[in-house]
């Protein structure tokens, strides 16, 4: 058998429109994490904008998290009010398990790192490789929630109380507290989630609809930034003027996403026709494979890279030629890579995990296997907020004392806490196979 008839084989059945659009989502994420770092003359690592600020426009093209939240969405309609519990550690276990491997690099990266006695390398290297653990973080939140959103999802009113709230939530934020802004990360990604959850019934939109409802999600979010104080960049930057509508998101980026979503719908047929040939499939069906591993550990190997430039690369004028040389090398570099090690790096994580979760002793393991749905949940909503935090923080210098939004943590506390949470949803993971 050929490598595109397993490919074939192994892919027979799933939505391949769907994975087209995870697909070129995740190579524009790792196309933007490419060229989003610029060294400036003091040495010191920053945004690219923050060197070329007349480039924000791009951040239009290139922040594509709502089709990730929106897909995400849609795998969330097996889970409700009547899953076990179990069936809710199972998918705690398939997205927490992948991160095990990587906050322990992250641990050994810092440690290595210290003694060249260079604080941003080492603050960089306790960070970067974790930072992107939020988007995990945020989806097992909305893990927790999944009967909350299909309830929501159901009624067309409820949708619009939801993005009501989303707006009073960001009018506190500017005018009580900034902290109130962060409900805002459930609310806006959530509301994507929403969306991916009633995805078949989207689909049977009309054009003219879809047309009307992206003209208009457009101007809507034109006229928040004109009238508001918000950025006009889609990723959080202070080289132009307005607050972040990223960290946390907006109304802004809902209109944003929401007019995403209306393009994707109504270039749903095209690309079904396209995604039809399998010769144009199985490539992307191989890339698919290792997505979410490669969002994961790229930024590891980046890490290093920029590391490495820090250390011993020059300061290239921004944007020019040696600025671009030097970015795509570390790219290839990195990208080549995680795409080598993410199955070694997946297959140590569940080694990791599937070793820890075995001291457990026997009693604890029959507890989990009739743990109920609500503790199951509640265990997802704080392995999604333990990774907000490591991936606000970092988990370099691990013994020292942080603060995440006011709130004093330990790094070492959190990722004990983390890792403590996998194992019990590893176990619970067992028992639903062994129980199937």
């Amino acid at each position: 058998m050929t490598l595109s008839e397993r490919v074939l084989a192994a892919s027979a059945g799933r939505d391949r429109v769907s994975d087209a659009v995870k697909a070129l989502a995740l190579a524009m994420v790792l196309v933007a994490h490419s060229v989003a770092w610029t060294k400036m003359p003091d040495g010191k690592i920053t945004n690219t904008l923050e060197a070329a600020p007349k480039l924000y426009p791009i951040t239009w093209i290139l922040q594509i998290l709502p089709l990730f939240f929106l897909l995400a969405g849609s795998g969330l309609r097996s889970l409700n009010a009547n899953s076990s519990g179990t069936r809710y550690l199972a998918r705690v276990n398939r997205l927490l398990t992948p991160t095990a491997i990587l906050i322990l690099i992250t641990l050994m990266l810092s440690f290595a790192l210290a003694p060249l006695n260079n604080k941003t390398v080492s603050d960089a290297a306790g960070l970067l490789p974790v930072q992107l653990t939020w988007f995990l973080g945020v989806y097992l939140c909305l893990v927790a929630l999944a009967p909350v959103l299909k309830t929501v999802a159901a009624s067309l009113p409820l949708m619009v109380v939801w993005l009501v709230a989303i707006c009073v939530v960001d009018v506190m934020r500017i005018y009580v507290s900034e902290t109130v802004g962060w409900l805002n990360l459930i609310l806006v990604w959530g509301f994507f989630a929403i969306i991916g959850l009633r995805l078949e019934s989207v689909r049977q939109l009309s054009r003219p609809i879809l047309l009307g409802s992206l003209i208009g999600s457009i101007a809507a979010s034109v006229v928040a930034i004109w009238m508001g104080p918000y950025s006009p960049a889609l990723i959080s930057t202070t080289s132009v003027e307005g607050i972040s509508n990223l960290a946390p998101p907006t109304i802004v980026l809902t209109f944003a996403g929401t007019a995403q979503i209306c393009l994707l719908l109504l270039l749903w047929p095209s690309l079904e026709r396209l995604m039809h040939k399998d010769k144009r499939w199985v490539p992307i069906a191989i890339f698919a494979t290792r997505a979410m591993q490669l969002y994961l550990y790229h930024m590891v190997f980046l890490a290093l890279g920029i590391a490495l430039m820090l250390q011993f690369g020059g300061t290239p004028t921004p944007l020019g030629i040696m600025w671009w040389a030097e970015h795509i090398l570390v790219a290839a570099v990195a990208i080549t890579a995680a795409w080598l090690m993410a199955p070694s790096f997946s297959k140590g994580s569940t080694w990791i995990v599937e070793t820890l979760s075995r001291l457990w002793p026997a009693g604890v393991v029959r507890l989990i296997a009739w743990i109920p749905r609500q503790w199951a949940q509640g265990l997802a909503l704080l392995g999604g907020l333990m990774l907000f935090i490591v991936s606000d923080s970092g988990i370099g210098e691990p013994l020292r004392i942080r603060y995440v939004l006011g709130v004093p943590e330990i790094p070492i506390v959190i990722v004990i806490v983390i890792f403590a949470i996998m194992t019990v949803a590893s176990v619970g993971s067992r028992e639903i196979v062994h129980t199937s």
